[in-house]
């Protein structure tokens, strides 16, 4: 007798994805799917929960499709490249009307963040920006290492 996946083993499996930490912010996005299986292919819209929201990056996905050729629900789990406010992405996804597996692509908008974090090159708010220099500790009337002075390196 063949084993099928239920829908309560899918929502325990893709739990247990969402509950891995996650390096950098999580973001959302929704669009369109195109899955693959069951013969024809079907076409679907849905959202996305992505691991990471910096673009120009790859991230891990988990999503939900509602595919509209067979008016059922698709839950994914995948991956996406992400780009300036958008993703394009391939995941594996459960058809719960029709119990079975498929593969398929998305693309949509996604909030993503084009910063590369302070005081790196390339962008950024904070430290990093202005006039170069060197940041060091040093001695003051309120004693050793009081608080951090900028050196210029340009000689005299």
């Amino acid at each position: 007798m063949p084993s099928r996946l239920t829908p309560s083993a899918l929502a325990v499996a893709l739990g247990t994805t969402a509950a891995v930490p996650a390096s950098a912010d999580p973001t959302f996005g929704i669009g369109f799917s195109l899955s693959f299986g069951g013969g024809q292919p079907q076409v679907g819209a849905g959202v996305r929960v992505f691991s990471d929201d910096d673009e120009d990056e790859v991230a891990a996905s988990v999503g939900l499709d509602y595919v509209f050729t067979s008016q059922s629900l698709r839950p994914t789990i995948g991956a996406a490249y992400l780009f300036d406010n958008g993703y394009v992405g391939a995941d594996v996804g459960y058809n719960l009307s029709a119990g079975t597996f498929d593969v398929g692509g998305s693309a949509g908008f996604a909030d993503t963040d084009d910063d590369d974090g302070p005081g790196l090159a390339g962008g950024g708010e904070g430290e990093g920006e202005g006039e170069g220099g060197v940041e060091r500790p040093v001695a003051s009337d309120e004693g050793v290492g009081a608080g951090p002075e900028t050196i210029d390196p340009s000689p005299l």
